[in-house]
């Protein structure tokens, strides 16, 4: 009797993606808090506006130049051991930053944190080419960022609860017990992910034989080209399977058939980095991240700016964040089931632009409704964007190598967008005493997404293919490269 396909994603999804999501939402809370605590953090170590953001933006320049070795280090050894370092460090440093007395101090430490998360989300969508194929990819994506804005609607209300109740509780700011409470449990994940997360198909224990054969053939043949006649039979065996489990527990079958997956072919990676539309994904993506984190580490500031209360602020995240997950749930659905990405970006793009110019111009007026509305619009937007346009990405990423250099690549420089994003909105606040100028900005580097997006879709028809290019089998690896 055959494997069911529909049943056996169902229950791959259902024991990964809720997982990975959890552990996502860990990460998210941690990284966004300092954004969360604002003002009690500016009061209580006397730091300008200015000062606040290069606290904010210096976490992204540890977390990009540790981006591609850190995934490169994850094809080295395994998901579950990698995933769980990156967990366990960033969980200590987050706790550590109670310790900080001064500007020069939250620098370093913000540094050290970013350079201990560098490779986590990148790392899981490199873990998802070795279940999803292309095609499953965008919903999965989807339900792992969806947790991501739980993470926001949740943030606000725990730091409004935390701000409330524990300021002065022995002694310490309610801004410290914000980074003691959210990092513990970034320690605690960490541990369970080595135990609990599934490296691999075939060395997975909930699956059988037969499931374990259907999942890398599947994937195998989405990943290879159409075999020319006369050409070997690749398919995987149980054979296979038998050998890697028995070899090493890191070990993966997918992409090629070779008991030597986790050697690092440079030259894949040399070409990876100097790959066109690689580079044009990556730029693109820094000019969606920009804005992004604008919303992530600025949102309370907004709402105070509308009139409210800075500790009430951050209450007033969550229903914003709640429709953002709907919306985001809508388009990763849809996209998954009409295959049209660009297409998708394209629409959400043009709607972000005008979304961010309105923001702006919201912040003259004095409606608090118009303006709390146009937040939530534009929070949508831009949270819709992210997973079809990595799902757009990773689909033509052929190889482990390429996998984890491409991803990584295109997440680092997306990641200069974390630095940028919060300078631009700190020093409007310095210079003009408003936000709207920074949001502005967001909207001019939307209309620049929105222009790469079509430079790439244009490429793609142009050449007739998908992107990544051609396929060619390098004869030193054995794998296949998409250039």
């Amino acid at each position: 009797m055959g494997v069911d396909d529909t049943a056996l994603l169902r229950k791959i999804t259902w024991r990964i993606v809720p997982f990975v999501g959890i552990l996502y939402m860990i990460c998210i809370l941690d990284r966004v808090n300092i954004g969360s605590v604002h003002h009690s953090l500016r009061e209580s170590l006397h730091l300008s506006e200015a000062a606040f953001g290069q606290a904010v933006g210096v976490f992204f320049l540890g977390y990009c130049l540790m981006e591609i070795p850190s995934n490169l280090m994850m094809k080295k050894s395994s998901p579950s051991i990698w995933l769980s370092r990156i967990m366990v460090s960033w969980g200590i440093l987050t706790i550590g930053l109670v310790f900080v007395s001064d500007l020069a101090g939250l620098l370093v430490v913000r540094v050290l944190l970013g350079m201990a998360e560098a490779g986590f989300f990148p790392g899981i969508m490199f873990f998802f080419m070795f279940w999803f194929s292309r095609k499953e990819r965008t919903v999965r994506i989807a339900g792992v960022a969806i947790f991501g804005s739980i993470a926001n609607v949740l943030g606000g209300i725990i730091t409004y609860l935390i701000l409330t109740y524990l300021e002065g509780v022995l002694g310490m700011y309610g801004w410290q017990w914000v980074f003691v409470i959210e990092g513990v449990p970034s320690v605690i994940a960490g541990v369970l992910v080595w135990f609990l997360l599934p490296d691999y198909p075939e060395t997975t224990k909930w699956l059988t034989s037969e499931e374990k054969l259907h999942i890398l053939n599947k994937l195998k043949r989405d990943n290879d080209p159409a075999p020319s006649v006369g050409d070997p039979d690749t398919s995987i065996a149980n054979e296979d399977i038998n050998a890697a489990v028995t070899e090493s527990k890191g070990v993966s079958l997918l992409l090629a058939k070779s008991s030597n997956s986790k050697k690092i072919s440079w030259r894949e990676v040399r070409d990876t980095l100097l790959n066109t539309q690689n580079i044009l994904f990556s730029l693109i993506l820094f000019c969606r991240t920009a804005p992004a984190y604008m919303l992530s580490f600025f949102m309370p500031a907004i709402i105070h700016e509308f009139g409210f209360d800075p500790i009430l602020s951050n209450l007033l995240t969550a229903p914003v964040q709640a429709v953002a997950i709907c919306v985001q749930w809508a388009v990763a659905y849809n996209c998954d089931r009409t295959g049209k990405h660009a297409i998708h970006l394209i629409i959400l793009g043009f709607l972000d632009i005008i979304g961010w110019e309105v923001l702006a111009y919201s912040l003259t007026t004095k409606s608090l409704p118009f303006q709390y509305a146009t937040l939530t619009f534009v929070t949508a937007t831009t949270s819709s964007i992210v997973s079809p346009a990595l799902s757009w990405l990773t689909a033509g990423l052929r190889t482990s190598t390429s996998a984890a250099t491409g991803t990584a690549m295109a997440i680092s420089v997306a990641n200069v967008g974390g630095y940028v994003g919060p300078l631009l909105m700190s020093y409007s606040m310095e210079w003009y005493g408003t936000y709207a100028y920074g949001i502005a900005s967001a909207g001019g580097l939307m209309a620049f997404f929105v222009v790469g997006v079509i430079v790439i879709y244009v490429m793609q028809r142009t050449h007739k293919k998908e992107y990544g290019g051609y396929i060619e089998v390098k004869e030193d690896t054995g794998e296949h490269f998409a250039h």
